[in-house]
């Protein structure tokens, strides 16, 4: 009996981390992540950490969490944020830059953020109401994405 559900649970995992993924504990995450959850979802607590090698050979393992209210995170190896996605839940204010914060309130004051990214240019901000708007690295909004 214990090795049955032993392997449901092996099973289990497997299938709760894709290809290329490993499960991880909490203690696992950079310092840098730690600190970040903590200041901004500090009522919150990680419900699942993943550790995505699939780009190994750059040395590029990116942290994926998932928290208590199911906002997902992710950070690079140092642990600097990458993404903050709420899904259909708003983000807190405090996770976006300052003057990304400024523009929403002015221009969309009725719809929260409800996902953040950095790209390589700069940022793109998905709202409530599903637009998702692009910023550059200073946050000084270029566009609305149309993708």
């Amino acid at each position: 009996m214990k090795k049955l559900l032993s392997l449901f649970v092996i099973f289990g995992l497997s299938l709760a981390a894709p290809a290329g993924d490993r499960i991880a504990d909490a203690a696992e995450l950079p310092e840098a992540a730690t600190k970040y959850i903590a200041q901004h979802f500090p009522n919150e607590t990680i419900r699942r950490v993943t550790v995505d090698d699939d780009d190994n050979r750059n040395h590029d393992s990116k942290y994926e969490v998932v928290l208590g209210n199911r906002v997902e995170l992710e950070f690079n190896p140092k642990g600097v944020w990458l993404e903050v996605d709420g899904g259909a839940v708003s983000i807190p204010e405090s996770v976006l830059p300052a003057p990304v914060l400024e523009y929403l309130k002015k221009n969309y004051p009725d719809q929260p953020a409800t996902k953040i990214s950095v790209e390589r240019r700069g940022y793109e901000v998905k709202l409530q109401n599903r637009l998702e708007l692009k910023f550059n690295k200073n946050g000084r909004f270029l566009r609305i994405d149309r993708d």
